[in-house]
C-alpha cells in the first residue's frame, strides 16, 4: 500500500512540523475536488469549536466532560486570537504583548472569575495545579463538583432555572458557579471578536 504524502506548512529550522504542532494534512487519494473543511482562523474556531461546545453545554445537563470541553475552547481562545489578531489586539488594548500569556493577563484582570476558567482547564490536565502559579484558590481537580439543584433555585438569568446538574468551583470554602463564569467569558470573546472583525456572530 502506497504510504500517502504528508503537506505541512514550514516548521523552524532544524525541527519537525509534527514536534511543532504545526498542522499536517493526508490528501484524500481518488477523491480530488471533494470538499474538506479545516480550522483556519480564530472566526473558525469560534462558531466551529467554541460555539459548539458552549451550545452543548448549557442546552444539556451538566457532565464532566461538556465542562472541560467548554472550559477548555473557553481558555485556549485567547490563543487563537493572539496567533491571528496580535497587532489588531495590541491596537485594541493599547499595550503590546509579548505572548499569548501577557494577552490572557490582561483579559483576567477585567474579570477574576476567569480565573476559573483557567484553573480549571490546567487541572483537567495536570490533575494537581497548587504546585503552579493559579489564578484562584484552586489547587486540584478535586475542587470542581457537581451539585444537584432545586427547581428553580437562583431564578431566571442565574444559572439553570428548573433545577438540575450544576457544576461548581469550591474556593476557601465557598462555592462558584462554572455556569456564570463561562457564559461571562463567552460573552467577553464575542464581543471582542465582533470588536476585531466588524462582524456578529450570535
Amino acid at each position: 500500500m502506497e504510504v500517502p504524502n504528508f503537506i505541512c506548512s514550514p516548521a523552524p529550522q532544524g525541527r519537525s512540523p509534527l514536534t511543532q504542532g504545526v498542522a499536517c494534512a493526508i490528501p484524500f487519494r481518488g477523491h480530488k475536488g471533494r470538499p474538506m473543511t479545516q480550522l483556519s482562523s480564530a472566526e473558525d474556531y469560534f462558531l466551529n469549536v467554541l460555539k459548539s461546545n458552549n451550545d452543548e453545554f448549557f442546552n444539556n445537563p451538566s457532565t464532566f466532560a461538556n465542562a472541560l470541553n467548554l472550559a477548555t475552547s473557553l481558555y485556549h481562545f485567547h490563543e487563537w486570537l493572539y496567533a491571528y489578531f496580535r497587532s489588531n489586539l495590541e491596537r485594541h488594548f493599547g499595550t503590546n504583548f509579548a505572548n499569548p500569556r501577557d494577552f490572557w493577563r490582561m483579559v483576567e484582570q477585567t474579570n477574576k472569575n476567569f480565573g476559573y476558567i483557567r484553573d480549571l482547564t490546567n487541572a483537567s490536565k495536570h490533575v494537581a495545579i497548587g504546585q503552579r502559579k493559579t489564578s484562584t484558590g484552586m489547587s486540584h481537580i478535586a475542587n470542581t463538583h457537581i451539585v444537584s439543584q432545586g427547581y428553580g433555585i437562583g431564578g431566571y438569568g442565574q444559572g439553570r432555572f428548573g433545577g438540575g446538574p450544576n457544576v461548581v468551583f469550591e474556593d476557601g470554602g465557598s462555592l462558584i458557579s462554572f455556569d456564570q463564569c463561562a457564559s461571562d467569558l463567552f460573552a467577553y470573546w464575542n464581543t471582542l471578536l465582533e470588536a476585531l472583525t466588524g462582524k456578529l456572530y450570535l
